[in-house]
């Protein structure tokens, strides 16, 4: 597929010269690869070996701290893995890592089962298994207690020979995540397939479906549409079934509202082009747009909604999920809020950039 993948890439890069109508395409996508794209590709890389190291040392010695260590690795590597998930794109897409990296929920039979089995709790076992049963999520599952009693967690560990199992599972889990993240780095690095450099010169114009720019604007949809979907409507009843707030993501860490929070910093690192003045899809929404009515321009209507998003993450005092349990009003206006921001980039955005929206088989994460 990977072959596949590379001559629509350069059936895209022989349609255009790269510079069209005074703009450069092709160095803004050169630089959404290497300032955007490769960075947070080597963040998660250095996060899941910072993981699995901590996992091993917990494992020799499952203390307290190394514990609370174990479970702040896990934490940075879930949110640096949130901002990774905006460019599940071309070959990376067709290699399914990302499924083994996080698929939720948790298989917790299939878990339990292996904790209580006789099969060697090894990195190769790991990658036996069905995407359920690793991961982030699953190491979630092994880390935390619903009701944040970290005593309790860390007597599973300590339970004679299943505690002994748990360790190794979890050393195997976080051995594997490294491994995954590694092959997910390769396929964007230059040493590796250097799809970076693929996606830089596939600058066609956005009606190509194959171009970066619509690869780059669906997945943005798309991503925006799973945190509504799957992350915010089903536990806020909105699919007709109740309040659900065990649906959210991240409930056992409650860290839900990070994860998401990283999900739209990553829609702005994209659309910016990184920080500061960079150049970026901004920047061509700003070349190819016309006033929006008599209002701002477009770029400068998404990054203000893109903010209020953010503000109304962080105006929350408690959790996702103790916040839909017990009111669930704050998560009904972030809802409202991420629903603006959908309508500005699958809307507008996709028609000033002349992107076809196309159909994405939403899977919850």
């Amino acid at each position: 597929m990977w072959m596949g993948w590379c001559a629509l890439l350069v059936l895209a890069s022989c349609s255009g010269e790269g510079v069209r109508s005074g703009f450069d395409r092709r160095a803004m996508l050169e630089h959404a690869a290497t300032a955007v794209i490769l960075p947070l590709h080597q963040q998660l890389v250095a996060r899941a070996a910072e993981l699995a190291e901590a996992g091993d040392r917990f494992a020799r010695a499952p203390t307290a701290a190394a514990l609370g260590e174990v479970q702040d690795c896990w934490r940075r590597a879930a949110v640096t893995w949130k901002r990774c998930t905006l460019f599940e794109i071309g070959p990376v897409q067709d290699a399914f890592i990302h499924y083994s990296v996080y698929k939720r929920p948790t298989n917790v039979e299939f878990v339990e089962g292996y904790l209580g089995g006789d099969q060697v709790l090894d990195v190769d076992f790991v990658e036996t298994l069905g995407s359920t049963a690793k991961g982030l999520p699953a190491i979630e599952y092994l880390l935390f207690d619903a009701a944040a009693d970290d005593a309790r967690v860390l007597a599973l560990f300590q339970d004679g020979p299943r505690g002994v199992r748990r360790r190794q599972y979890l050393q195997a889990l976080t051995r594997n995540l490294q491994r995954k993240t590694e092959e997910l780095l390769a396929i964007w690095a230059a040493e590796g397939q250097d799809f970076a450099a693929a996606f830089a010169r596939s600058d066609g114009e956005g009606l190509q479906p194959q171009g970066s720019i619509a690869l780059l604007t669906n997945e943005m949809i798309r991503n925006i549409e799973s945190i509504l979907q799957f992350r915010l409507s089903k536990p806020l009843g909105f699919s007709g079934h109740g309040v659900q707030p065990d649906l959210v993501e991240a409930r056992l860490s409650r860290y839900s509202l990070l994860l998401l929070r990283a999900n739209i910093e990553a829609f702005a690192l994209a659309f910016n082009g990184g920080h500061g003045e960079a150049l970026g899809l901004d920047d061509y929404v700003d070349y190819l747009d016309r006033p929006y009515g008599d209002e701002a321009l477009l770029s400068a209507r998404i990054k203000a909604q893109t903010a209020t998003v953010l503000e109304t993450i962080d105006s929350f005092d408690k959790s996702l999920y103790e916040t839909i349990a017990e009111d669930p009003t704050p998560a009904r206006q972030l809802f409202a809020q991420v629903r603006q921001l959908l309508v500005l980039v699958k809307v507008n955005m996709a028609n000033v950039l002349g992107v076809t929206v196309t159909f994405n088989a939403l899977d919850g994460d």
